[in-house]
């Protein structure tokens, strides 16, 4: 089992309601929010 952590918490708690789009305008503080929507079935708009 993979570790999780915020940035993968806030992911699946996406995922598990039924968000499918993410806007997104990365910078520091986003890095890893951004870096968890890979190979999620969120689609990230940056």
């Amino acid at each position: 089992m993979s570790e999780m952590n915020g940035a993968r918490t806030l992911i699946q708690t996406l995922c598990d309601a039924g968000v499918d789009v993410c806007f997104a305008n990365p910078g520091t503080s986003e890095m890893h929010e951004v870096g968890g929507l890979a190979g999620q079935p969120i689609a990230a708009i940056l």
